[in-house]
């Protein structure tokens, strides 16, 4: 009886289970060891965070040094007091920040439970202050001018998706060279002394969202206090630079709040104004996404950061480090 016919089946079937056994291996450490890489990289990622978010707390407007971003776990001894030349007031040194136009977008859709009208006449006021007191071309004599401007740019958006007002045509009543003047701004700008103007972008803005036309930490001096008068105006800076100091070391909280302001200023800040404002630092639905990376296997992993509510207004805002938190 010939066995070699046998004996090479045997050896081909032990050599398929072989391979197969050999293969199912490799793929259980390959998984093994990707599964072990990712809880790395998430481990390293929380962990800087953390680290960079306990450095940020404890420096508070002060820079850190070099030392101290390179090894922020080595900086954790306290920071003295800081001292020195105050800083400059908060909403002086952000005026001319894209976060602090009026969004007229809720007029155009005629939605959000805002007042409108009340919306689009605080823009007009707030339009005419910023181009009234001008020596240059861009001068606006009379209210209705800005009231003009209002009516058309709204009107020019109404059917339309949302869109940068540099791309909406040039209103036919404004001299081509006036309105460019208007569009670009001036590069200094220091309302106490009526020096310059903001870019008509800065003033006035149209853009998709689900939050309140103006929001309150990026209000300018002049926003403030065509909301809320001059008096009204001198009053928040008063609360929020007692003393040429900011009253929160944490920037992002650096703005007062709603129930603040309706305190401080009982007879100005009618509740349909106040509804007309957003808090918090930074607003966005999607929640702060940061990656950690494992040295050994190069795998990064998405941090996910839960959202955070402001404990005195209720309102989502940035952490220290300025991490975006969602508003859900």
């Amino acid at each position: 009886m010939n066995f070699i016919p046998l004996i090479c089946v045997f050896i081909v079937i032990l050599g398929i289970t072989s391979i197969s056994f050999t293969t199912k291996q490799r793929g259980e450490i390959r998984l093994e060891s990707l599964s072990a890489g990712r809880i790395r990289s998430l481990r390293e990622g929380r962990n800087r965070r953390e680290d960079e978010k306990y450095v940020t707390e404890r420096l508070g407007d002060r820079a850190p040094t070099r030392a101290e971003r390179k090894n922020p776990a080595e900086s954790r001894e306290p920071i003295p007091e800081q001292t020195g030349k105050p800083k400059t007031y908060f909403r002086i040194t952000q005026t001319g920040s894209s976060s602090g136009a009026i969004n007229l977008q809720h007029i155009v859709e005629g939605s959000g439970g805002y007042d409108l009208d009340l919306l689009r006449e605080i823009a007009i006021d707030y339009l005419f202050a910023s181009y009234s007191r001008l020596s240059s071309l861009c001068r606006m004599e009379k209210r209705e001018e800005a009231r003009e401007l209002v009516r058309y740019l709204i009107e020019e958006q109404r059917g339309k998706k949302a869109r940068d007002i540099k791309e909406i045509d040039r209103p036919p009543f404004i001299v081509p060279d006036r309105y460019r003047k208007m569009l670009r701004g001036t590069r200094n700008i220091d309302f106490e002394r009526n020096i310059g103007y903001l870019p008509l972008d800065r003033i006035i803005t149209f853009t998709e969202t689900d939050f309140a036309p103006i929001r309150l930490h990026f209000a300018n001096p002049r926003l403030l206090a065509t909301l809320f008068s001059q008096k009204g105006y001198e009053a928040i800076k008063a609360y929020e630079w007692p003393g040429g100091r900011h009253r929160n070391s944490d920037h992002t909280r650096y703005s007062i709040t709603t129930r603040a302001l309706r305190e401080r200023l009982s007879i100005e800040a009618d509740e349909d104004r106040i509804k007309l404002l957003e808090e918090g630092y930074h607003l966005e639905k999607k929640p702060n996404i940061r990656r950690g990376v494992d040295a050994k296997t190069k795998i990064a992993s998405p941090v996910l950061i839960p959202a955070k509510r402001n404990p005195e207004s209720g309102n989502v805002t940035k952490d220290a480090k300025g991490d975006a938190y969602s508003n859900a």
